[in-house]
């Protein structure tokens, strides 16, 4: 009996933890600028930019400016964690992205509309 007392407790405090947790769903502050993209690039699947955006930075716009990593790792920028200098470990997503959007890398790192 203590034991199915237990085991229904910690069930309700888990369920209760998770109800809670679902009313504060994290701000998107450039979600215009995702929905344009959407609707200029109809085949990417919807919610796939928030997904890699709040995986990479939480939704931040990087500009460079942050705290460098203490473990050496290279410098992310814009909402997706664009890599500009790779150091030979990591690729140079900066550059393929700016190849293959034919948009500049000074114009992605400036502005958090071109990012999206």
């Amino acid at each position: 009996m203590k034991k199915l007392l237990l085991v229904l407790t910690a069930s309700l405090a888990v369920f209760y933890s998770f109800s809670q947790s679902e009313d504060k769903l994290p701000e998107n502050p450039q979600q215009i600028f995702f929905n344009n993209a959407y609707q200029k690039y109809q085949d990417v699947p919807k919610g796939i930019l928030e997904a890699i955006a709040f995986t990479q930075t939480r939704f931040e716009f990087l500009d460079g400016t942050q705290e460098k990593s203490c473990i050496g790792l290279p410098t992310a920028y814009t909402s997706f964690g664009l890599i500009k200098n790779g150091q030979n470990y990591f690729k140079n997503t900066l550059s393929y992205v700016s190849i293959k959007s034919g948009v500049s890398e000074n114009s992605i790192l400036s502005n958090p509309q071109k990012d999206a």
